[in-house]
């Protein structure tokens, strides 16, 4: 319903009340309100909270930001590939990240079982 779009709007834009918007989106369940509330807090820094948003409004028009903020984020890199493949839908792009972070931590654990075998690795 558009009027729970400018509700939520309110309480996000004037209010600035991320807290209460999550409750009336609760109450309303509908996609656009989730999808408002999702960008707001992706715009906040509450990535994994966005991600929660954008899958509960079946919304994946901002996959690709959703990706790129989330890569930056504190949360593990692995967390975010399956948490965001749940929100897209080009898995394409899921597919090439995934690959990329498995290709780093399997050439980290490489290197660590190579620096075990050796005297202090210091200089690596």
């Amino acid at each position: 319903m558009k009027g729970d779009v400018v509700v939520v709007k309110v309480l996000i834009d004037n209010i600035n009340n991320l807290d209460r918007a999550y409750e009336f989106a609760e109450k309303c369940n509908e996609s656009a309100v989730w999808s408002q509330l999702a960008t707001a807090q992706l715009g906040n820094g509450m990535v994994k909270e966005a991600i929660d948003s954008y899958i509960k409004a079946d919304d994946p028009s901002q996959y690709m930001e959703v990706v790129s903020v989330a890569s930056k984020s504190s949360m593990s890199p692995l967390t975010v590939d399956i948490r965001t493949s749940c929100l897209g839908r080009s898995f394409m792009y899921v597919d090439a990240a995934y690959c990329y972070r498995w290709s780093s931590v399997v050439c980290l654990s490489v290197c660590l079982s190579v620096c075990q075998d050796r005297e202090p690795c210091n200089n690596r």
